[in-house]
C-alpha cells in the first residue's frame, strides 16, 4: 500500500511539471486576475495593505514610477531579498518587474518563484533590439503595448498578458485611453478585412497571420488586457475597463 501511495504521488507530482510552463496554464493565472487591482508595491507593509485592501495581486518594485520618473538614473528590478519579503507577507499572486531584453533578471524571478514576471518599458530597456524570448520561461509574463502590432507580437514572444502602456507615474490616464482605443480599432479593422487582405495586413503589423486572424475571429485579443499607465482613480479604472 505505502509503494502504490509513492507511486501515486510520483506521478502526480510529474503531472504537475509537465502542466507548469504551458501556455494553457500561463493564460489561466493571468484570467484569475481578470477585474482586479495590481498594486505597486515596495516593502511588505505596504503589500499587506494592498492585500487587506483587496487588491487581486501586488507588484513588487524597488522605486514606483512616479519616483523613478522624478529621480531618474537606471531603473533595475527589485532586490531579491525585498521580492522575497513580498512574497513572505501576502497569500495573493506577487508580480515583478524586469528590465526590457534582460533575460538574467527574468532568470532571477524565476528561481524566486515570483508568480508573474513584467517585462517593462517602467524600467530602463537593457536591449533596445530584442524582447525576451518568454516562451522558454515556466512563469507567465505580461508585456506593455501601444497598439495591436505590438500586443501581438509580445503574444507571439509569449506573453500571457498584454497591458496597455500608458505613461506611468504620471497619474494621467490619457496615453492608456490612447493605447486602448488604438488596440480596438485595429481589431476592428482585422475584423472587417478579406482573407486576402488580413495576409497583407499581418505584414503591415509585423506579426504572424494566425495570430491576428484568431484575433479577428475572436474580437479581442487571445490573451487578458489589462488596463495600466496613469490610471489614479477608481474613475479611470471604470473608464478602462469600460473601454474593454
Amino acid at each position: 500500500m505505502a509503494e502504490s501511495g509513492e507511486q501515486q504521488s510520483r506521478e502526480i507530482s510529474s503531472a504537475v511539471r509537465t502542466l507548469l510552463g504551458t501556455v494553457r496554464v500561463k493564460e489561466g493565472l493571468a484570467q484569475m486576475m481578470k477585474g482586479g487591482i495590481i498594486m505597486d508595491v515596495v516593502n511588505a507593509d505596504q503589500a499587506r495593505i494592498a492585500e487587506e485592501a483587496g487588491a487581486c495581486a501586488v507588484m513588487a518594485l524597488e522605486r514606483v514610477p512616479a519616483d523613478i520618473r522624478r529621480d531618474g538614473g537606471v531603473a533595475r528590478m527589485a532586490d531579491p531579498e525585498k521580492v522575497k519579503k513580498i512574497k513572505d507577507a501576502v497569500t495573493i499572486p506577487v508580480m515583478a518587474k524586469c528590465r526590457i531584453g534582460h533575460f538574467v533578471e527574468a532568470q532571477i524571478l524565476e528561481t524566486l518563484n515570483v508568480d508573474f514576471i513584467d517585462e517593462s518599458e517602467v524600467l530602463t530597456p537593457a536591449d533596445e533590439e530584442n524582447h525576451i524570448d518568454k516562451t522558454v520561461f515556466k512563469i507567465p509574463f505580461v508585456c506593455g503595448a501601444r497598439n495591436l502590432g505590438e500586443a501581438l507580437r509580445r503574444i507571439a514572444e509569449g506573453a500571457a498578458m498584454i497591458r496597455t502602456k500608458g505613461e506611468a507615474g504620471t497619474g494621467n490616464v490619457v496615453e492608456a485611453v490612447r493605447h486602448a482605443r488604438a488596440i480596438r480599432r485595429e481589431i476592428a479593422v482585422a475584423r472587417s478585412l478579406g482573407s486576402a487582405e488580413l495576409c497583407g495586413y499581418a505584414k503591415d503589423l509585423g506579426v504572424p497571420l494566425d495570430l491576428l486572424r484568431k484575433t479577428a475571429e475572436l474580437g479581442r485579443l487571445p490573451v487578458v488586457n489589462f488596463a495600466a499607465g496613469g490610471l489614479a482613480t477608481p474613475a479611470d479604472v471604470g473608464l478602462l475597463m469600460q473601454l474593454g
